[in-house]
């Protein structure tokens, strides 16, 4: 992904993060490459093939693990869906998670799924499709999380057999938000004045050095509405112990996770391993 790309994502797109780890998500991304520098972005085309070549080689199928009949696979990272071999380093594709649960489904080798959580969320574009595969999943699923199971990543483990998290995991975070940052103040400083010519009311929506009209920014919010409303359903269908209270939003540490509804239990990821192993075998 270019970083015109990304950026151009992150003010546009509709999401499904917790808004801390969205707004810090793109700098360290970026912070953490060779050729970031300086606040500088220094093109290296050797260090670049380096890094997609490290990303074919790390796919979520490549990755996935199978012992004694359990597969656990893991989803780290941003979700988004679509992704190139580079931002594969630092974010999990939808369309792999997607392809891997299709070969485990098919794998007479594999009796149970673990998926293997640590990760705040991300876009909204695929995750929907995401979570009715691995809540239509042919093999048991039990999800776990020692990190984060926040926002997208908690959309696409509601539907597992069981949601297990160590006491200092952080879960939950149910809503969707689209960022949108009002430029038209800093653009008359500058002297600047952004006119666009359009052809319908809403099209041209968020053009840097624009305020929203009302009803652009209603149409924005039923958007976002829609989303959250998805998300919340599918949510509340599969876990219905969730009180409308504690899906607003919030995030919790593990244990008051248990207490509300998010998670089954606490467990180390070997316990949960065990569990989806004597679960199936009861099938």
């Amino acid at each position: 992904m270019s970083l015109e790309k990304m950026l151009r994502s992150v003010f546009t797109d509709v999401w499904y993060m917790s808004e801390d780890k969205f707004v810090s998500f793109i700098q360290p991304a970026l912070m953490s490459l060779d050729f970031f520098k300086n606040g500088q972005v220094v093109l290296d085309a050797t260090l670049l093939e380096s890094m997609e070549e490290r990303g074919r080689l790390n796919s979520l199928e490549r990755r996935t693990v199978i012992d004694d009949g359990v597969a656990v696979v893991p989803i780290h990272g941003v979700l988004a869906m679509g992704l190139d071999d580079w931002e594969k380093n630092f974010a999990t594709d939808y369309i792999e998670i997607e392809e891997t649960f299709h070969m485990l489904n098919n794998n007479s080798d594999v009796s149970a799924i673990v998926v293997d959580v640590d990760s705040p969320g991300g876009h909204c574009n695929g995750c929907h499709e995401t979570a009715h595969i691995i809540a239509n999943s042919e093999k048991p699923v039990f999800a776990f999380t020692r990190g984060l199971m926040a926002s997208a990543a908690y959309f696409i483990s509601a539907g597992s057999s069981a949601i297990y998290a160590s006491p200092s995991s952080v879960v939950g975070s149910i809503g969707t938000y689209c960022a949108w940052l009002d430029y038209a103040g800093l653009f008359q400083k500058l002297g600047l004045k952004a006119e666009i010519i359009k052809s319908g009311e809403h099209k041209g929506t968020g053009i840097a050095g624009t305020s929203l009209t009302e009803e652009q920014r209603e149409q924005m919010q039923s958007f976002v509405d829609h989303a959250g409303k998805d998300f919340r359903s599918f949510v509340q269908l599969h876990r219905p112990k969730l009180q409308e209270e504690h899906i607003q939003g919030q995030a919790y540490w593990g244990e008051l996770a248990v207490d509300h509804g998010f998670v089954d239990s606490l467990a180390t990821l070997a316990q949960t391993i065990e569990d989806a192993r004597g679960y199936a075998s009861t099938l």
